[in-house]
């Protein structure tokens, strides 16, 4: 479509994480793009939804089909190459998003089958193993598949982590970014969702220093 050629699409789905790990997204495509003299990129989340003309609070996580399409129809006029987005359980099932092909698609839980990006998807090993088998049997073969998680299998992998007064500090081994990196947020869980974060930017080919 006219749109998908123009804009580069990112949704994440899962039960738990989607937030986070998408504003974690955002914020790190917006450091590059600005580097680059680019639009800042537009995001729809179950906090707020900005696409070039439109800033406002979510009152609900994935919007109807009619606003959804009105939103990336904005972020094209705008000028802006980057949207990312969180796709909700209820907007996978009702089919809110059907008929959209996402350049990267980040699982954070597995519960249900889903459409998988035409470029990478990635699935949380720390969720589920029997599901995440289940659709990375699937994707592999249609995508170019990121993992990310604690095994040393995992395309992204954390190998060590340790917790300090300013945050937690975790070891990450793959193919673009390496060595030590830090969160401030509290919790496991949001080492699990940065990585995500990171699995997408190599998917996008971000600098190293930007994920930083």
């Amino acid at each position: 479509s006219r749109l998908g050629d123009l804009i580069n699409w990112n949704v994440i789905t899962g039960t738990k994480g989607k937030s986070t790990t998408a504003y974690y997204v955002r914020y790190i495509l917006n450091d590059w793009l600005r580097a680059q003299d680019r639009n800042e990129c537009a995001i729809l989340s179950s906090i707020d939804n900005y696409d070039g003309k439109v800033s406002e609070e979510s009152h609900i996580t994935t919007p109807e089909v009619l606003e959804l399409y009105q939103h990336f129809e904005n972020a094209h006029e705008s000028g802006i190459s980057h949207l990312v987005m969180e796709a909700s359980s209820q907007a996978l099932k009702y089919g809110r998003v059907r008929g959209i092909t996402f350049d990267v698609g980040a699982f954070l839980n597995i519960g249900s089958a889903t459409q998988v990006g035409r470029i990478a998807a990635k699935v949380n090993y720390w969720i589920s193993y029997f599901l995440a088998d289940r659709v990375i049997e699937y994707a592999k073969d249609r995508c170019k598949l990121i993992t990310f998680g604690s095994h040393e299998s995992d395309t992204v992998s954390c190998r060590h982590v340790e917790k300090h007064e300013d945050g937690l500090y975790f070891t990450v081994v793959s193919p673009k970014y390496n060595g030590e990196f830090s969160i401030t947020m509290p919790g496991l869980f949001n080492i699990s969702n940065a990585l995500a974060a990171m699995a997408i930017c190599m998917a996008l080919d971000v600098p190293e220093e930007y994920v930083r």
